[in-house]
């Protein structure tokens, strides 16, 4: 069986009889390690998948530097690491097309991240697809195989070298 981790699950619970591990920072239900993803430990190449689902925005960016390189070193080669997040450039655009004050409003919640009502909701970072594909093919070890939109939203899906 695959093993796998689910980082910043929320109540995205994924099945242990499938290989997973659900971490996340807050003890929500089904949640398997309450921890900091960068203060987690795990051994080196134990997992074939890392799902990390609207997580990435919510790192500064030398948090994220870290992150990337935590999640290239706990992937086997060959691993896949399957990332979710705001598309900064999106967002910019979507905030400059609107006309009323109440749905700028709106995109501005997307950029920075739940009202300010839940730290752990702040997004203290932005990505373009850009900047993404060079974290992960520059710095980190990483092949982009898959690269697409879900609104504002990036989905991507890339290999660890081998």
């Amino acid at each position: 069986m695959e093993n796998k981790l689910n980082i910043g699950c929320r109540t995205d619970i994924k099945s242990a009889a499938d290989g997973w591990i659900n971490l996340d920072v807050v003890k929500y239900p089904g949640v398997d390690i309450v921890a900091n993803v960068l203060d987690a430990s795990f051994e080196e190449d134990k997992f074939d998948v890392i799902l990390a689902s609207d997580i990435l925005e919510h790192f500064t960016n030398i948090e994220g530097e870290k992150f990337l390189t935590l999640c290239s070193k706990w992937l086997k080669k060959g691993g896949i690491l399957e990332l979710r997040l705001p598309n900064i450039r999106t967002l910019a655009q979507a905030f400059l097309n609107c006309r009323e004050e109440k749905d700028r409003e709106y995109v501005i919640n997307w950029i920075y991240g739940d009202y300010g009502q839940d730290r752990h909701n702040l997004h203290l970072w932005g990505y373009t697809e850009e900047s993404i594909r060079k974290a992960l093919e520059g710095g980190h070890g990483f092949n982009v195989i898959t690269f697409g939109n879900d609104g504002w939203n990036m989905v991507i899906k890339a290999e660890r070298r081998g």
